[in-house]
This record gives C-alpha cells, structure tokens and sequence, in this order.
C-alpha cells in the first residue's frame, strides 16, 4: 500500500484555515448596526451612524444619557425621541435625584436644566464637574448671553435653549459624545 505524502507547509496551510474559520464562526461582527434616519430626514454621511461603546464585558452597549428636567411632558417627550433615536435614557426631576442616578450609574453623557427645584443646574454641574469630566450639555429656557457664559464656565461642553429643534439637539448630542469617543 503506499502512502501519500503531503508537504508539512500544506498541513500547516490547511491547519491555519480552519483556525482562522473557527474564529470567524465564533467571533462577533465586525459592523455595527445601522439605524435608518426617522421622519424622511437623510443622513448624507458614515459619521452619523449610532457609534456602539464595548464595555469590558464585551457586550454591545447604547450611549446611556440622564435627562435632568423638571417638565414632566418635556421629559417624556424627549425620552421617547432619544430612545427612538437608540439611546438608553434615565430621568430625574430635581438636582438631588440627579446626583444620586449618576452615583448609581454614570451616564455617557447629562442633559442639564439650569431652573431645577431644591438644587439647581450650575450647582449639579459643578458638584459632577468636582470629580467627573462626564459631558454635561445644559438644556434651558436661560437665554441670555451671560447665562450662556456661566453655563459654559460651570463645565457645561455645550448650551442649548428652550425651545430648541430636536434634530438640531440630537445632533449635538452625537457631536459630543463623538468627540468623548475619540478622546
């Protein structure tokens, strides 16, 4: 009987293939999910897809966003827009409360308004700014320059007033957490 002798590198080829098979086989995607844009809006460009966080655990992960605003219908108005949009949202309705969600669990990033009953938005900033660089965009009827100014300089990365176009917010809540993503 004779044998068939087959070269040690085409062993280790063949080897390697199914290796690199198997890892493909258990190994998770390369892409991350795309979610259409909602109303007839077109998104013209790759950097406005929903960028994913792996966390150490490997699982995939929405940007998580505490709301903090006193206006229950404005509250679940947003809410609805930001989870519809694939964000993971928790509210709270004073500064207290605020402070002790983001003990609880840090958010990706604190939506922030500045009239805030017992204790109000600059402090929370301030008091989160104390020990996190978390971004904080202050969400308030406060329009005038200066309280831009000191929303700005309590550690706010950026300052939208009431009433504002939601596209326009979303937008900027991409624009900082794509920046927090590259950091």
């Amino acid at each position: 009987m004779r044998q068939i002798h087959t070269p040690k590198p085409l062993l280790y080829l063949a080897f390697l293939i199914l290796n690199f098979e198997l890892v493909l086989l258990f190994a998770p995607p390369l892409t991350t999910p795309y979610f259409p844009p909602t109303d007839g809006w077109q998104k013209s460009n790759s950097i406005d897809k929903l960028k994913l966080e792996i966390n150490v655990n490997a699982k995939l992960q929405m940007p998580h966003i505490l709301l903090v605003d006193d206006e229950a219908p404005l509250c679940e108005s947003l809410t609805y827009t930001l989870e519809k949009e694939g964000y993971t949202v928790t509210t709270a309705a004073d500064g207290h409360s605020a402070i002790k969600q983001f003990h609880k669990q840090v958010p990706d990033i604190i939506l922030l308004d500045l009239m805030l009953p017992e204790v109000d938005g600059m402090e929370v900033c301030w008091r989160i700014r104390a020990f996190s660089d978390v971004p904080i965009v202050m969400l308030t009827a406060k329009d005038q320059d200066i309280d831009k100014i000191w929303g700005l300089e309590a550690g706010a990365d950026d300052y939208v007033t009431k009433p504002f176009n939601t596209r326009e917010l979303l937008a900027r809540i991409k624009t900082v957490l794509r920046r927090r993503l590259d950091n």
